[in-house]
């Protein structure tokens, strides 16, 4: 299965998102602020990043950004955000923008979630499969 970041500040959220995720084989690291979470992403290869937008110490527009731009990181990018409607949709947008791949808004249901989750790695599971058995 995936090897998965969450960075999220609620840790009622980000314990869900774990136990949901590890729940269906994934591995799952958790940091709780973004700075923490940009240094696990720099010394990790993830195969997808969850990331919440508004945070402590580095906004998840900020770890995209600098992921996708400094780093060139190709780990699929799951952008999540809640709140006020109005600032929520602009947040996303901004996080698309930035190098999202998909952006789900606060609060979501498990079923979105995992559809979300199941969508970004798929491609990578088709890659792999298309060039066969290593050998």
């Amino acid at each position: 299965m995936a090897n998965i970041l969450v960075i999220e500040d609620n840790r009622s959220l980000y314990t869900l998102l774990q136990e949901l995720l590890e729940s269906r084989g994934h591995t799952v690291t958790v940091a709780d602020n973004g700075s923490d979470g940009m240094a696990c992403a720099r010394e990790t290869a993830f195969d997808l990043i969850i990331t919440d937008i508004v945070m402590p110490h580095k906004s998840g527009i900020e770890i995209i950004s600098e992921l996708r731009r400094r780093h060139k990181v190709t780990a699929a990018i799951l952008a999540i955000s809640g709140g006020n409607q109005q600032y929520v949709q602009a947040h996303l947008e901004t996080a698309r923008i930035s190098g999202a791949d998909t952006v789900l808004p606060k609060p979501f249901s498990n079923t979105q979630l995992l559809g979300a989750v199941q969508k970004l790695l798929q491609p990578k599971a088709d890659a792999s499969t298309a060039r066969g058995p290593r050998g």
